[in-house]
């Protein structure tokens, strides 16, 4: 490449600062979103599900984007958090070299500990890049993951409510 050609000159500064202030922001745990629990004041105990929460990663193995979708449910105890919240813890972990089967965990236990609850649950659909566009290049697949705790772990009614809801999706 030829880094004196006007549009390449200063094309590795960009790279650097996107990958340090956008790609991987989520390493700064500076960058965690800021959360307030509100009281379950009217004492929900049923299953509170967000889907469709879109993200992106970095393949941690080959520098590769993926990007997919997940669905987060929880069922409540003493708290419940902003619905948008969810969607930027989703995105927080995201943002650095990552493996979906950790970052599908990540959401999970973050969401057990800030909520005081273990009843969360997390599904994440994504096509990874490293494996559509190198390698085997199969442009169809896309890779599942779930980590459930609680009631989702141990009951199999409360397990088969939040599938149906992961189906609808």
């Amino acid at each position: 490449l030829d880094l004196t050609d006007d549009s390449l000159r200063g094309t590795p500064g960009r790279i650097a600062d996107m990958f340090i202030n956008e790609v991987f922001s989520g390493l700064d745990y500076a960058n965690f979103p800021k959360i307030t629990l509100m009281e379950n004041k009217m004492l929900i105990a049923e299953m509170i599900t967000v889907r469709d929460i879109t993200f992106t990663s970095m393949c941690e193995h080959h520098f590769v984007m993926f990007d997919g979708k997940a669905t987060v449910a929880y069922i409540p105890e003493n708290n419940i958090i902003g619905l948008s919240k969810i969607n930027q813890i989703v995105q927080f972990f995201a943002q650095r070299p990552q493996i979906q089967e950790r970052l599908t965990q990540q959401v999970r236990v973050t969401l057990q500990t800030l909520l005081g609850t273990p009843n969360v649950a997390v599904s994440m659909n994504a096509v990874h890049f490293c494996v559509k566009a190198r390698g085997i290049k199969d442009q169809t697949s896309a890779t599942s993951t779930i980590s459930l705790g609680g009631r989702f772990k141990t009951e199999q009614i409360t397990r088969q409510e939040f599938l149906r809801s992961v189906s609808h999706s």
